[in-house]
């Protein structure tokens, strides 16, 4: 997207003692009010382009936050069930399912499907995915930052277009104005 400015000699206002500038867009004579929704349009897309992938890693993340959400619910079932009094190397009443192990392994652990956990390793397990949890939090939150970054970009493009077009407008009025003078 090249844009390039060039006087005009020969235009009306030239002959009045005005100075004209024409804008060329890729190559191509055009109009500034044309330019200026060109290159909002231009701006729009190239932030929807930026958004898409963001929502989508967003989207992912927000399913892999559910997923250990659950994930911990299930260890706070687990500590929970087990006797304060008992002494020793004691064992949570249900096993880690297939998921459960995949998740603990992602974080660092060499958990195993259908393992009982022992008391001292289920408040490993707790601590770790809370630290997960948090973790997946505050990247979420600088994903909203950047998606909330580029809506105003997104905003912004489109107020400075109109802004220009606005200007555009009033200075063609005061043109026409002093001519018919």
């Amino acid at each position: 997207m090249a844009i390039e400015r060039t006087y005009v000699g020969n235009s009306r206002l030239w002959a009045l003692g005005l100075d004209a500038i024409d804008y060329a867009y890729d190559g191509e004579q055009i109009h500034i009010q044309d330019l200026a929704t060109k290159l909002s349009v231009a701006r729009a897309q190239r932030v929807r382009d930026e958004m898409n992938p963001l929502s989508e890693m967003m989207r992912a993340r927000n399913r892999q936050s559910e997923k250990y959400g659950f994930l911990l619910a299930k260890i706070n079932k687990m500590q929970a069930n087990f006797d304060p009094e008992a002494q020793g190397n004691t064992q949570a009443d249900e096993p880690l399912t297939a998921e459960d192990a995949d998740l603990l392994q992602k974080i660092g652990y060499d958990a195993k499907a259908d393992e009982k956990p022992s008391k001292a390793l289920v408040q490993e397990y707790l601590q770790a995915v809370k630290a997960k949890i948090d973790s997946l939090n505050n990247r979420s939150q600088l994903d909203m930052n950047r998606a909330q970054s580029l809506m105003e970009t997104s905003d912004g493009s489109y107020e400075t277009a109109s802004n220009l077009l606005t200007a555009l407008v009033e200075s063609r009025g005061t043109t026409i104005s002093a001519i018919g003078s």
